[in-house]
């Protein structure tokens, strides 16, 4: 356990959107209520699930007498998306330090405690650790490493390739850092919320510290998630304005130039990616997304195979049945000979 002067003199708001999730609350609740540091409040936002993820938090929080004053249930009357909750949860935060856990995921026991040492130690504004990435439970599981650089805008550029990690869950950070610079997540974008909040965390961001060895369980088993499923106009249209807006906060901090080129990589990554999993109908709509962008950086180079730079190039020619036809065969491939794509 802490030191008393460390256990109790910072506050960690734990930060939790729920939207049909009782399959996976329980877990995630027993983990984040059983962890060894003792000064935390927790909150949770309902964003009208459908099923009856309220009434089994409910029941798995009564399990923690302890805990109980320390918790917030808030409930939206409609239901706004996931950036909106996330809004809402900082707004009712109040603590020191934010960590954001998604409802389906789980937190080693010591978790926090480790974290806020780290914070507190190294005088951090940002503490990111590796995590578990749980496919079936935790019968299927595997570390991945957080590549961090040493400056934010390498942080930033290792973004635009997926070298690094946009997500807020398993991150803990000031909440000072929020209500300064006054972060909050953009309204209507309700996929890739966190990257937006991400890149102007660690923009503003003075120390980032990060600790080797994964606390977080990230499950990838749940379908139902937010961002779980093929990519469909929501996703694209998120991405538009996600990348416009990002353009827009380089421009206000007077330094796009120095941003410009990892906007560029991050357009065509996050575009080719999306039209490689995407349906018939919004590859043809989006696919002029990607070729322009492409036709004005041409000395950009993707991270791509050269399965995935064939399939791009493909689909986004005028040839549409061929490219219905190549990521047809690509997706047998992926099933029979696990061929990714």
């Amino acid at each position: 356990m802490m030191t008393d002067a460390l256990q109790y003199g910072s506050v960690v708001s734990i930060l939790v959107p729920v939207y049909n999730v009782e399959s996976y609350i329980p877990k995630c609740v027993h983990s984040l209520c059983g962890q060894s540091y003792e000064n935390i409040e927790f909150i949770f936002v309902n964003d009208c699930s459908i099923d009856n993820s309220v009434s089994v938090l409910q029941q798995t929080i009564e399990q923690y007498p302890e805990r109980k004053d320390r918790i917030q249930i808030i409930s939206h009357v409609a239901n706004k998306g996931i950036g909106q909750t996330r809004n809402t949860l900082l707004d009712a935060a109040t603590s020191d330090y934010l960590l954001w856990v998604d409802s389906d995921d789980f937190l080693e026991q010591d978790a926090v405690e480790i974290l806020v040492r780290q914070a507190v130690q190294q005088q951090a504004d940002i503490v990111t650790t590796d995590s578990f990435f749980s496919y079936r439970g935790e019968s299927q599981v595997a570390v991945v490493k957080q590549n961090f650089p040493e400056t934010s805008q390498s942080y930033i550029e290792g973004l635009a390739f997926h070298e690094t990690r946009a997500a807020l869950w398993g991150t803990l950070s000031k909440r000072s850092l929020w209500t300064t610079h006054q972060i909050r997540m953009a309204e209507g974008i309700n996929f890739g919320e966190d990257y937006f909040a991400t890149v102007r965390l660690f923009y503003f961001a003075k120390k980032v510290a990060v600790f080797h060895h994964p606390l977080y369980y990230y499950n990838q088993s749940n379908q139902g998630s937010y961002s779980s499923g093929s990519k469909q106009a929501l996703h694209f249209e998120s991405m538009i304005r996600l990348f416009d807006l990002l353009q827009d906060f380089f421009i206000q901090q007077n330094d796009l130039p120095r941003f410009e080129s990892y906007l560029a990589k991050a357009r065509l990554m996050d575009r080719g990616a999306y039209l490689l999993h995407t349906t018939p109908a919004l590859r043809r709509k989006y696919a002029s997304l990607f070729t322009d962008v492409e036709k004005r950086y041409p000395e950009i180079k993707l991270p791509f195979s050269a399965w995935q730079r064939f399939l791009l190039k493909v689909i986004t020619s005028r040839f549409y049945i061929a490219g219905d036809l190549a990521i047809t065969m690509a997706k047998v491939l992926r099933r029979y000979l696990g061929v990714k794509f």
